[in-house]
């Protein structure tokens, strides 16, 4: 039976000289090479590992494009590994919890944690003075509170961990990091890994009262001339029963903050909200400032297939 993981890999990381054994994950992550299935050479062989558990994976096919189906080379765990668990081999599940509040802290303190107890949802008034722009690096660096969180394995308890982040821009940011990353969304009872948490416009058929982060494509956004004008952002979707349409609504001013305005055709859009009604479409509308944010180019490659 064909590997559950096979194409769930997006990237690997590529290191000659790292040792699951002795050395951090950090200098892994940060000493590696990110490198796409379609990178891979023979000499890399034995020197990729699994973004999440880490382990040596392998490519197959290892030295053609196009496996004997017509599919796309990828990344797969090898057999010998099989006793090291890893959501990227099996079927996504709800979850992970920890047993012990030092448990989570040295997940957080190793990369593989974080806790988002909020959005930021009004504007702050942070400027870059020399470019004129805002300077999302300041708010992207802000910490939120302690939070009590409840992510036990335990019945009822819960552990006071900190809040790293308060952005969609800040997730944004180290994308690919992030990407097999467990966070902690406000309201959650367990962590889930991010792209088990994104959710595609195009999965959508009826509008949503529970905040979600959502992904699309930008097809295009105008606006009117003026600050408080509503920017009209259309995704890409694909028409579902009685809905027409879909599109992101906010207004002008903050919208160019990140970046959205008429040239942002193609680009990825992350949205974290609820799914209104909107004429005969749909839409995310009057999201907080810290809840939406363009994906960097680079990272595009995550959502494609």
């Amino acid at each position: 039976m064909e590997d559950l993981g096979t194409f769930r890999i997006k990237f690997a990381y590529f290191h000659r000289a790292w040792d699951r054994e002795s050395d951090s994950v950090q200098v892994l992550k940060s000493q590696g090479r990110r490198v796409l299935p379609h990178e891979f050479t023979l000499e890399m062989d034995g020197f990729i590992f699994c973004p999440e558990c880490h382990t040596p994976i392998s490519r197959r096919p290892k030295n053609k494009e196009k496996m004997t189906n017509g599919r796309n080379a990828s990344f797969v765990h090898l057999p010998s590994y099989r006793h090291i668990g890893c959501n990227l081999r099996v079927n996504k599940g709800g979850g992970r919890r920890f047993e012990t509040e030092e448990e989570a802290k040295k997940a957080i303190a190793d990369e593989q944690l974080a806790i988002i107890s909020a959005f930021i949802v009004e504007r702050p008034e942070i400027k870059d003075v020399k470019k004129g722009n805002f300077d999302h690096s300041f708010i992207e660096d802000i910490n939120g509170e302690v939070s009590d969180v409840p992510i036990s394995r335990h019945t009822g308890e819960s552990f006071k961990l900190p809040s790293k982040i308060t952005t969609v821009s800040g997730l944004c940011r180290n994308f690919d990091d992030n990407y097999y990353k467990y966070f902690v969304f406000p309201g959650d009872t367990n962590a889930r890994r991010l792209d088990s948490i994104l959710v595609d416009v195009n999965r959508v058929n009826d509008i949503c009262d529970i905040p979600k982060l959502y992904f699309g494509k930008v097809q295009s956004s105008v606006s009117g001339p003026w600050d408080h004008s509503i920017r009209m952002t259309k995704i890409f979707w694909n028409r579902s029963g009685d809905f027409l349409d879909f599109y992101f609504k906010q207004n002008n001013k903050d919208s160019k903050d990140h970046g959205i305005d008429d040239n942002c055709r193609g680009r990825i859009i992350l949205m974290y909200g609820k799914v209104e009604r909107n004429g005969l479409g749909l839409c995310l509308s009057n999201v907080g400032w810290g809840e939406f944010s363009l994906l960097p180019e680079k990272y595009k490659y995550l959502f494609e297939h």
